[in-house]
């Protein structure tokens, strides 16, 4: 029940315990259905109406069985848990959600040849209780833990989802400060899932969420941070008496958002890490994603993901194995990285391993993928958008052929301003990208690089960009293998003029290099270079300090430039990399009209407002209308506080009011 309301300095009442518990044994030889279903919910904690802490909510547990001798169409034990809600505080801290303190599912069932035993488990720790108090905080959201599930059947599927409570919300009106939101509460789960088969296919879900942070009070109020998730799995079906024909497994971490606030929050972490073992068709995916910060002093949650699978198996069909990991880093003026790194292993056939890293802003993000199989592809990619400016968004993707002996690798990465070297012979492909590489790294460049040097340091001409692409060969058995680096760069064309250039910087050579290799440049869906090599010392020459022009562009927003390598090589120990700088002859915007009457700087400052270059704001300006071409320059700083100076060119019609 709810606990009672409290005046003064009073503590309201606490909830009531929430406890359930469903058991059924069927012994029916043919039933065509068996379900177990429990619920609980802890009790709501009191309100207090002065300056007391609010009423804790209720913990409250569950426990569903579902168990049969005979055979069964369908077979269920589903458990869902919730914490009571914390009580509210009229002039001080709200109560903490209640706690869940264990969840369980068991479902178990005989039959041999058919059906389905599922477990599940659903379990949300209480929200914290608001806070309507200048100065008060918040309750903490409730607690989490105890979650299991395990599936025994002809086939099975266990699933556990736990969430960690929401903090509760601190004031919002318009004359009290300083009120902070609730924090929200963590989750990890850790090995919380398990099934056995008689033959049939294996299915397992874990899925931890940390709990949102409270929103924070009026202009000065720090939102509640989000709650970490932590979900975690190491499963082999090989220590079951009978194996799965097929075992996939499905991990998720969501890191909680932070409280909306003015001032700022903090979004939760959020870690997945899965190794999974069976003996044929073995398929694991691991998902982590940071919670958003909010705010102008924000902080997204950082995020990882690993995803490990091994077939046993020596069908060279059926003993396939796949890796899936994915990491989003959480939004916010600081975002959070993301790292992810999928592995797959099979000894008799294909193995393919997918890693995909994703944050914005340009924070860094690395993706690795591994395989070792008859066959099957390796594939990283790194990916950041929100960016501002020149360069708005980056993906940069690597792929190598799977190799049975020894394996191979594939790496994809991405930094705002910090330059990638070669990476010899670590990887099988690899492709590095950087935006708006620091500029002592340029000019130490420009120094040993006199072409490249020409072309850039010339008046206006900037480069925004830096990329490294290349590849390593382990072995000469199974013929000819592929490495292919692909980088995507995707401009702001209106906030630059001129022609487009890729300065072609060195290479690394090992052994004779390569059978082949191809070098290709997509400018907003045209080919602008389309180059094949069969001799090293041709492709040594050409890409070393050489400038490939790349033509006149479409001045607008989102043009794609894609930077490709191809390389095919047969022979072990050989491999060629090269890197480049990307960028333009005129950074500045192509000429503009200005609005009649003589307000321009007043128009000026509106065109270079944060919406129309996101993340800059104009600090000064000078503005001489008297004759045509006259130059009219906004001095900016971008989101990074890198100093931007851009020329306006005004195209001037005398005697004219409309410029």
């Amino acid at each position: 029940g709810a606990g009672g309301a409290a005046s003064g300095a009073n503590t309201g009442g606490g909830g009531g315990i929430g406890s359930a518990t469903s058991r059924i044994t069927s012994t029916r030889i043919n039933p065509l259905f068996v379900l177990s279903y429990a619920t609980a919910t802890g009790g709501a904690g009191g309100r207090s109406l002065g300056a007391g802490t609010g009423g804790a909510g209720g913990s409250a547990d569950v426990t569903a069985k579902a168990s049969l001798t005979g055979t069964v169409a369908g077979e269920k034990a589903l458990a869902t848990v919730t914490g009571g809600a914390g009580g509210a505080s009229a002039g001080g801290t709200g109560g903490a959600g209640g706690a869940v303190t264990s969840a369980s599912a068991v479902a178990t069932a005989n039959a041999s040849t058919s059906g389905v035993a599922t477990a599940s488990v659903t379990s949300r720790g209480g929200a914290g209780g608001a806070s309507t108090a200048a100065g008060g905080t918040g309750g903490a959201g409730g607690a989490v833990g105890g979650a299991s599930a395990s599936a025994t059947g002809f086939s099975a599927d266990a699933r556990v989802s736990q969430a960690g409570g929401a903090g509760g919300s601190a004031y919002f009106g318009t004359t009290l400060l300083g009120s902070v939101g609730g924090a929200g509460a963590s989750s990890s789960l850790i090995n919380a899932v398990s099934g056995a088969t008689a033959g049939g296919t294996l299915y397992l879900a874990q899925s931890a969420s940390g709990g949102a942070g409270g929103a924070g009070g009026y202009q000065s109020g720090a939102g509640g941070a989000g709650g970490a998730a932590n979900s975690k799995l190491t499963f082999s079906d090989l220590g079951n008496a009978v194996h799965a024909s097929s075992v996939r497994t499905t991990l998720t971490a969501n890191g909680g958002a932070g409280g909306t606030s003015i001032t700022g929050s903090t979004g939760g972490a959020a870690t997945a890490l899965l190794n999974l073992t069976g003996l044929d068709k073995v398929t694991g995916s691991a998902t982590a994603t940071g919670g958003t910060g909010h705010g102008t002093a924000s902080a997204g949650g950082n995020a990882s993901s690993t995803a490990l699978t091994t077939a046993s198996g020596l069908s060279a069909v059926n003993s396939t194995a796949s890796a899936t990991a994915t990491a989003t880093g959480g939004g916010g003026v600081s975002a959070g990285t993301a790292t992810s790194s999928a592995t797959a292993t099979s000894a008799a056939a294909a193995a393919n391993a997918t890693a995909k890293s994703v944050t914005v802003g340009g924070q860094n993000a690395d993706a690795a993928a591994v395989v070792t199989g008859q066959s099957g592809l390796a594939s990283a990619t790194a990916t950041t958008s929100g960016l501002a400016y020149y360069v708005t968004g980056f993906s940069a993707n690597a792929q190598s052929q799977a190799i049975l002996t020894g394996g191979t690798s594939a790496r994809s990465q991405l930094d705002m301003s910090n330059p990638f070297a070669f990476n010899g012979a670590a990887n099988g492909a690899y492709a590095f990208g950087t935006i708006a590489p620091r500029n002592s790294w340029l000019n130490g460049m420009y120094a040993t690089h006199a072409n490249v040097s020409g072309v850039f340091t010339a008046l206006h001409a900037i480069a925004f960009a830096e990329g490294v692409e290349g590849a390593y060969n382990t072995v000469s058995t199974g013929g000819a293998r592929e490495y292919v680096s692909t980088e995507n760069f995707t401009l702001n064309g209106s906030t630059m003029g001129g022609r487009l250039e890729l300065g072609l910087l060195d290479f690394q050579a090992f052994s004779t290099g390569f059978t082949s290799l191809n070098f290709s440049v997509v400018v907003g869906g045209v080919t602008t270079v389309n180059q094949s090599f069969s001799s090293l010392t041709v492709a040594e020459t050409y890409f070393h300090d050489h400038v490939l022009d790349l033509g006149a562009f479409a001045q607008t927003p989102g043009l794609l430039v894609t930077v490709k390598f191809d390389l095919t090589t047969t022979d072990a120990g050989t491999g060629f990399g090269q890197d480049f700088i990307l960028g333009v002859t005129d950074k500045r915007p192509g000429p503009i009209f200005m609005p009649p009457g003589p307000d321009t700087a007043s128009w000026i400052a509106a065109t270079t407002s944060p919406g129309n270059l996101p993340g800059a704001t104009v600090h000064s300006m000078v503005a001489s209308m008297s004759s045509m071409g006259s130059t009219i320059s906004a001095f900016t700083a971008d989101r990074h506080a890198a100093a931007i100076s851009e020329d306006y060119r005004a195209l001037i019609s005398p005697g004219s009011s409309r410029y």
